[in-house]
């Protein structure tokens, strides 16, 4: 059957042609087009093709009538006395597809499919020999427009070459592939659309009597030396499916099953390929029937045949909901949106002490438990500061029965779980208490843990990115948050954790709206989402979430104070346990000694209220002062005493270990101060901090190689630990694993991969009153400024650097890499 065919040049031109049809009537109206028997037959050019649609026969087939229809012969007595005429036909996909598909290339496939070889392992035309030619031959076709998504439509065994040839041309995508360029095929896969395709049977014999099947409704004897003589290998065939598995999630599968069986066919009573053979059962496939047996299931009579508008909502439906991005698009956004800090602070926080916590998992006790299976989509852990919200927010996070509470929700066992985390940290980078940060890890959190989603939500979000350099912004940011919960392609079950809600840097309005709005329902979506958050009590969340909401509902929750108790008293045993001189004094105390350790843990946990924060710090000063001794001496009566003299709030016990610093020491405690709270982009590497330290001890009419000499000349690891620990008085700390941007590595430096801040968000509160606050003891230096510290040390930097370092830099990179290191310490 010859068909019309306009060029892709023709049709693009948008020009008519004196005598001629227009460009978009030149689809179906052109010179006729020869359908090869073998190889690749481009039915439509389309216009300005956006998807190619590939047509792949099964076995016995032919490019041309495995997709013929032809209407039935009529009667006896219609072909007596009716009226004589041709028998109508419809090849649709040359005559239907492009003129539904205007923006696609319409494109059918034949091979050699003889039904004796098909199986054999032994054959030189296999289904794997299939594979591979279909694969070269397609990569060859698509030359030109290798980045063009694909959309396959394949009938009965057809599949199974398809298959094939996905499965090698990912294997091309390894390192070390004998031929990469092939990886284009599946990287370009958008869709494959099965009909009839038996992916399986439920052991050896089953493939046989698939084979069998097929071969008898393609015309052969079912009694016959052929179909007796077909040799099929179960296990390859087995193999192929196993090997699609990982492919699956890669692009969408659509499945058509036949929904009647042969008739007229000897030893076929009941359908071809059953529904279990028909369906993969991978989470991303949607099936449908066809109201027809296995030949005619992909024979289409015109646009009204049900079966072809099935096919074509199907493939509109799919080109509409998203232009996906191919795999190697997929890789490159999903690298893009991962943040290496947005699990920093997670990371850093310790995790909780033997034995502590487990109450949160008391039935009853909290709620937590029960709110983990429940569809209540808020839960929320408040606290003072210091309480230990972050340690249990840490523990909950990270708890095995968390995972299983969400996992036996009976939603949950109908698709994918994920749980999301992100640690809000005042004293990190700025994207470690942004909605930005918090974002891009959740959305790269749930796209790994959902890659069916990965296609559709960064196509979507994609359309606000304005540029490879610009990036994310917040408008992809939330174009991805709102088509994951708005998907309806699989059951997701989310549970977001997010610690620290008023370490957030914005207006906390702001991140108060942004859980409401994740929380909100869509219909039709398949999308639960859920979320445990932490905070301390300020008036915005207590207004938001508290007893008297304005919400008009309240929050599930509680107050961490209300539960710690037997923790602290734990964590107090541990630490008293662990120092030497009070180990001996548990042990071996007369009663009195006894009485008053007793009374020394109590009075701790009562003037604690809570605040775990203030028991480590205290403990830490008075198993100090039991070890050392002082002026007073070092009985536990003489701690008691020490004890009644200390705050309980954490503002003034600050204070008191500020006062408690030597005086010579203080002025230098001041301006270690200053420079973290003037680091516009902490954390800072613990070599850059010592650097700027040392720069602001030199006197300021000094030149800059005076300035470099002090960099130049930094302490070890040892020395700076020491260092930081005596200035501080232990409220400043030095966290190991920093792995980020370090002005002095220009000078040969180590950084020891650590980095410097304070304890815990109330002590860089504390120091940020102090400034110009008379009421602490603490003063800066005279005409010291910790902008101008850091100016200083900058200026030393670049002044240091080399023609060579310059003339090598990569525009694109090392200067990126210069910009983010001086950004790390600029104040302004």
């Amino acid at each position: 059957m010859a068909l019309p065919i306009a060029s892709q040049d023709q049709v693009a031109s948008g020009q008519s042609t004196p005598g001629l049809p227009t460009p978009q009537a030149q689809i179906a109206s052109q010179e006729p087009v020869k359908i090869n028997d073998k190889g690749f037959t481009v039915l439509s050019e389309g216009i300005n093709p956006k998807y190619d649609i590939i047509m792949i026969h099964g076995f016995q087939g032919h490019p041309e009538r495995t997709w013929l229809h032809k209407s039935p012969k009529p009667n006896f007595l219609k072909r007596l006395f009716g009226k004589r005429g041709p028998r109508e036909s419809c090849y649709w996909p040359g005559e239907l597809l492009p003129q539904d598909f205007k923006d696609c290339r319409v494109v059918v496939y034949g091979y050699d499919s003889d039904v004796v070889n098909f199986f054999s392992t032994a054959s030189q035309a296999t289904i794997f020999d299939h594979g591979r030619n279909l694969l070269g031959e397609l990569e060859a076709l698509r030359r030109k427009d290798a980045n063009r998504p694909i959309i396959f439509i394949a009938h009965s065994l057809g599949g199974l070459i398809l298959k094939e040839a996905l499965r090698r041309s990912r294997d091309h995508g390894l390192p070390n592939a004998s031929a990469p360029y092939l990886k284009t095929i599946y990287s370009a896969t958008s869709a494959v659309v099965f009909m009839g395709t038996p992916h399986r049977g439920s052991d050896y014999a089953d493939w046989g009597v698939i084979a069998q099947r097929i071969a008898a409704v393609a015309g052969f004897d079912a009694t016959g030396r052929i179909i007796q003589d077909l040799r099929v290998d179960g296990a390859v065939l087995n193999k192929i499916d196993d090997d699609f598995i990982p492919l699956r999630g890669r692009f969408a599968i659509y499945t058509f099953q036949e929904a009647r069986g042969v008739k007229g066919v000897q030893g076929l009573n009941d359908r071809v390929v059953l529904d279990v053979s028909s369906k993969l059962g991978s989470e991303n496939e949607v099936s449908a029937s066809i109201d027809a047996n296995h030949m005619e299931m992909c024979r289409f009579s015109g646009f009204e045949d049900h079966g072809y508008r099935k096919l074509r909502d199907t493939i509109r439906g799919h080109i509409d909901r998203a232009e996906l991005p191919t795999f190697d698009d997929v890789e490159k956004y999903m690298q893009s949106l991962k943040l290496e800090i947005g699990l920093a602070r997670l990371n850093e926080v310790e995790p909780a002490h033997a034995k502590t916590f487990q109450w949160l998992f008391d039935h009853g006790n909290t709620g937590y438990d029960q709110w983990l299976q429940n569809d209540e989509p808020l839960f929320w852990v408040k606290g003072k500061a210091g309480s230990g919200k972050s340690t249990l927010m840490h523990f909950a996070y990270h708890d095995d029965r968390t995972k299983m509470a969400l996992e036996s929700y009976p939603y949950s066992s109908q698709g994918k779980v994920s749980s999301p985390a992100f640690f809000l940290h005042n004293r990190g980078s700025p994207l470690q208490k942004s909605l930005e940060g918090l974002l891009r890890t959740i959305i790269h959190r749930i796209l790994t843990d959902a890659k069916e989603l990965q296609g559709p939500v960064l196509s979507h979000a994609s359309k606000f990115i304005k540029s490879e350099v610009s990036g994310w912004n917040m408008s992809a940011l939330d174009a991805a948050v709102e088509a994951i919960c708005k998907q309806a392609l699989v059951p997701l079950r989310i549970c977001l954790f997010v610690d620290a809600l008023d370490e957030y840097s914005g207006n906390h309005e702001d991140i108060v709206k942004f859980l409401r709005g994740l929380i909100k329902r869509f219909p039709g979506a398949k999308t639960k989402l859920k979320i445990c958050f932490s905070s301390r009590p300020l008036q915005i969340f207590l207004d938001r979430f508290g007893d008297e909401s304005d919400e008009g509902y309240q929050v599930r929750g509680f107050d961490i104070r209300d539960h710690t108790k037997d923790d602290i008293k734990e964590y107090l045993s541990a630490q008293f346990q662990l120092n030497l001189r009070m180990r001996r004094l548990i042990a071996s105390g007369d009663q009195q000694v006894q009485r008053d350790i007793k009374l020394l843990r109590n009075m701790i946990l009562y003037k604690a209220e809570g605040v775990f924060l203030w028991v480590r710090l205290v403990s830490e000063q008075l198993l100090g002062i039991l070890t050392d001794g002082d002026y007073r001496g070092n009985s536990i009566a003489n701690l008691k005493d020490r004890l009644t003299e200390l705050p309980n709030e954490l503002d003034e016990f600050y204070q008191c270990i500020v006062d408690g610093v030597n005086l010579k020491y203080q002025n230098e405690l001041s301006r270690i101060a200053q420079i973290l709270l003037c680091t516009k982009r902490p954390p800072m590497s613990l070599q850059d901090f010592l650097a700027a330290f040392r720069c602001s001890l030199v006197p300021s009419d000094s030149t800059l190689e005076a300035c470099l000499k002090e960099i130049k000349d930094a302490p070890d690891c040892e020395s700076a630990e020491r260092f930081v620990r005596s200035r501080s008085g232990g409220l400043i700390e030095i966290i190991r694993g920093f792995t980020g941007s370090s002005l002095v590595k220009q000078f040969g430096l180590d950084t020891f991969g650590c980095r410097v801040q304070f304890i815990h968000q109330s002590v860089k509160t504390f120091f940020q009153k102090d400034r110009g606050d008379n009421d602490h003891t603490l003063q800066s230096p005279p005409h010291f400024n910790g902008h101008l510290c850091l100016q200083r040390f900058i200026i030393t930097c670049m002044a240091n650097i080399s023609e060579h370092t310059l003339r090598n830099m990569d525009s694109s990179t090392d200067t990126q890499n210069w910009a983010d290191d001086t950004n790390v310490c600029v104040g302004f």
